[in-house]
């Protein structure tokens, strides 16, 4: 059995606090702790792959970094639409650097489109275009920007399961995350969902957490391989 990193912990223990404040409903606790998630996961990041594959390591940085900014703004979503959209642009931000980050790793392996996978991905976008837009009003626009790059996000990482191993972690993470948004924008356009924000949160720290191992792993193996 492989030791966790240390380089992990921070990581974790943000994890747990997180989650501990949301079960005894401390606002302050989680309001510490959730810029802190993705930010231990970058520093996870930047430790674990430091000197390797640049072309990679910047647009992951950068996507991660706008991950930090979206849960910033959306902590102040009380019913202020402002930062609803402001935190949706940095995520939207987030999810083109991510698509730049896999996109390197598709084409250093060759991979093409798988068509089918491709496909379910955008029929699962229109449904929930379907169900969200008539009650979306003055935020259509945005959101249907915001499904159109998040379902581009998951196209590019699902085509990286066959890479392998690493492959198949990103694309389970970039799923996640769709399922984390999707659970956000379905409680607020289209029906309450019963305990909503657990779901969200739970979603949320392994997508993130998934896409960055995967890509992580996959930096690593590769670099070694260039060594030999």
């Amino acid at each position: 059995m492989k030791k966790i990193k240390i380089s992990l912990f921070p990581f974790l223990a943000v994890a747990i606090i997180h989650l501990t404040g949301m079960f005894i409903d401390s606002r302050t606790v989680e309001m510490i702790t959730k810029p802190l998630l993705v930010g231990s996961l970058l520093f996870y990041f930047l430790i674990e792959t430091k000197g390797q594959r640049p072309n990679i390591r910047l647009w992951m940085v950068l996507a991660m970094a706008f991950c930090i900014l979206g849960d910033t703004l959306l902590m102040f979503n009380r019913g202020d639409e402002f930062f609803f959209v402001s935190g949706l642009a940095a995520f939207l931000t987030g999810h083109i650097f991510y698509i730049f980050a896999f996109r390197i790793i598709q084409k250093k392996n060759q991979v093409g489109f798988h068509p089918l996978r491709s496909l379910v991905v955008l029929a699962y976008m229109v449904v929930i275009l379907w169900l969200l837009l008539p009650a979306a009003n003055e935020l259509k626009v945005p959101v249907v920007f915001y499904a159109t790059v998040i379902s581009m996000m998951l196209i590019f990482a699902v085509q990286l399961t066959k890479i392998g191993k690493f492959g198949w972690i990103i694309a389970i993470g970039a799923l996640l995350f769709v399922i984390s948004d999707s659970a956000i924008a379905i409680n607020k356009f289209y029906t309450p969902i019963p305990k909503n924000r657990w779901i969200v949160m739970l979603t949320y720290i392994v997508a993130q957490y998934f896409i960055v191992r995967g890509v992580v792993g996959y930096i690593q193996s590769t670099s070694k391989n260039s060594e030999l």
